[in-house]
């Protein structure tokens, strides 16, 4: 596996907690045939991802350590607790994490359809006539 891959990878699975708070598993799943994507749409998968996590990831944890993981828990529970300042603040930074995984500016590495046609680009490129 190539190291950025692996890099990427590890990354996303330390972003884990946010990725499915903020609902957003689809848009940062890794193609089934990544590592048969150009080094230069790993890194700037990378790239993008590491500022991901220095900015709006961090935003969220950041708040999400205010209070320990059992009161995070009580908050869901009770539903309707959004009188809490620290419930908005987290729900505010998870908005902005959203909106920037979501957008359509995101590297192709994570968009499947971009992914399958660069591979398939390459592969013809690679076959002789």
């Amino acid at each position: 596996m190539k190291p950025t891959l692996l890099k990427i990878i590890e990354q996303l699975d330390d972003m884990r907690l946010i990725i499915e708070k903020a609902g957003v598993i689809d848009k940062l799943t890794v193609y089934k045939d990544a590592g048969l994507l150009p080094d230069k749409i790993l890194e700037e998968a990378w790239d993008w991802l590491s500022d991901l996590k220095q900015k709006e990831y961090a935003a969220c944890i950041k708040i999400r350590k205010l209070c320990t993981e059992q009161t995070w828990k009580r908050y869901e529970t009770w539903g309707d607790s959004k009188e809490y300042r620290e419930l908005r603040l987290f729900n505010e930074a998870l908005k902005v994490f959203t909106i920037r995984t979501s957008a359509a500016v995101r590297p192709a590495f994570f968009k499947p359809r971009a992914c399958k046609t660069i591979i398939e680009k390459a592969s013809r490129a690679q076959k002789p006539n």
